[in-house]
């Protein structure tokens, strides 16, 4: 058998091949793998304490008949963080114990007022961007990116903008402002807060350190957060110890994965507003593709089909030319 015979039964076998491979490399197609770049990945999901929207531990509803029954309505029970369609967007869902919208929102929860505070890249400010939660974050863990959710808004503040620019903020935060988020798709269902933030706003969070932050709305409110006194009342939160007003957290939650942390660090306002700590965000992982695996092994299967044809042609061959 000559060469030319040789190596046009190997090219018959390659072609054949490659017919059968077909099918599988139509399952990765890059038609096919934008589809599957358009699915769900959940990159975080944190679980907080029941029964534990108390600040402190010893701060109480007000009175008033729209906050009943007085419990619950600012109770975070998990947090997740979803990435769609390879970061195009993000997808936050807040779950509560309870949500209730007395005042006919926007987007269908009243009370709930959330503040992230996002150390996704180098610098940025360990300050609040504006007083009001009382609380200091920590230095070693900046924010670059800001997001406020309410009923009514949905904003996002980088360190750059200027807290005080009342001409970017003039109805001080009536229903709209220059830092509204006009894309963001916000759905209540269900207790759960659904928040869609486009990823070329927001940035890339695998990997990001976030503060989560949870307090009750006020639109006269400092910052937007609910006032406390030391005495019950209709409209405020009722610290049942005495505590200095000036300094003591108007954060009611906090989202701390482990039993009686929230309690202890927002406790710690003696001489200073309490510090509180991140949560990690891990980073993202390369999902399992079994087609992508598949294609592998069968590529690897078809080299080893291929160099053992090539080797029985080249034996047959000189099995012919001993027996010439």
């Amino acid at each position: 058998m000559t060469l030319f015979a040789i190596s046009k039964k190997l090219v018959i076998l390659i072609i054949m091949a490659g017919m059968i491979s077909w099918p599988l490399r139509s399952a990765v197609s890059p038609t096919a793998a934008a589809s599957s770049e358009k699915e769900q990945v959940l990159i975080a999901e944190f679980s907080d304490p029941s029964g534990d929207d108390h600040g402190p531990g010893f701060y109480e509803y007000p009175n008033h008949s729209v906050f009943s029954p007085q419990e619950e309505l600012l109770d975070l029970l998990s947090f997740y963080l979803e990435r769609i369609a390879d970061g195009e967007y993000y997808r936050f869902i807040f779950e509560f114990a309870r949500i209730t919208d007395p005042w006919d929102s926007k987007y269908g929860f009243s009370h709930p007022l959330i503040h992230l505070y996002i150390d996704s890249e180098e610098g940025g400010s360990d300050e609040l961007f504006r007083s009001g939660a009382n609380v200091s974050l920590q230095e070693e863990h900046p924010w670059n990116k800001h997001l406020r959710i309410s009923g009514w808004w949905v904003r996002l503040i980088t360190p750059a903008d200027d807290p005080w620019d009342m001409t970017r903020d003039l109805n001080i935060d009536a229903e709209s402002s220059p830092w509204d988020v006009e894309e963001a798709q916000v759905e209540t269902t269900n207790n759960r807060i659904k928040v869609d933030i486009p990823g070329d706003k927001i940035g890339e969070l695998a990997g990001s350190w976030i503060y989560l932050l949870v307090g009750g709305f006020d639109p006269f409110g400092e910052d937007y957060f609910r006032g406390l006194q030391n005495r019950p009342t209709n409209w405020s939160f009722q610290s049942t110890e005495e505590v200095d007003l000036d300094i003591a957290p108007r954060v009611i939650d906090y989202l701390a994965t482990e039993e009686g942390k929230q309690e202890k660090m927002l406790a710690d306002f003696s001489t200073s507003y309490p510090e509180i700590k991140p949560v990690k965000i891990p980073a993202l992982e390369e999902p399992f593709s079994p087609n992508r695996y598949l294609l592998s092994f069968f590529y690897l299967l078809l080299g080893g089909v291929i160099m053992a044809g090539l080797f029985w042609l080249v034996s047959q061959k000189n099995q012919k030319n001993k027996e010439q």
